[in-house]
């Protein structure tokens, strides 16, 4: 090996080195340390945990659970039916309020509820399609 294909080889070696170790995340361990001793972040987490329970032992979260649990348990041709009927339903209700406001000038006002409609047409269209064999 000559002196310059060592250089270029070594040369190749520290640069390899170098990025790799800029490529390396940093440890979010010292942030999760400040945060865990920040009292406003304690108060906060204890907040959502004693939310969180209230809402559990209600009688409307024991109900959403119910109804979450009954609609895990269907068919996924029925659920994406089911969201595609919400999706295209909550679509013509946007549409038709803001018409109702008044015409809006140009399209783009329309860009969110055309991609909402084509992924609410697209879920409707696999709730259709025969189960694959393979």
């Amino acid at each position: 090996m000559n002196a310059l294909t060592r250089f270029l080889s070594r040369g190749m070696e520290d640069a390899d080195r170098r990025v790799a170790a800029a490529l390396v995340p940093p440890s979010p361990e010292p942030a999760d340390r400040y945060l865990m001793n920040s009292v406003v972040v304690t108060a906060i987490d204890r907040a959502t945990l004693r939310l969180r329970d209230w809402w559990l032992a209600s009688q409307s979260g024991q109900w959403l659970g119910r109804c979450a649990d009954s609609f895990s348990s269907t068919d996924w041709r029925e659920r994406y039916r089911t969201i595609a009927i919400v999706v295209l339903t909550s679509v013509v209700v946007h549409v038709a309020l803001t018409l109702f406001q008044g015409p809006r000038p140009g399209w783009f006002w329309m860009a969110i509820p055309a991609l909402a409609a084509l992924f609410g047409s697209i879920l409707l269209l696999a709730s259709r399609t025969p189960p694959s064999t393979h």
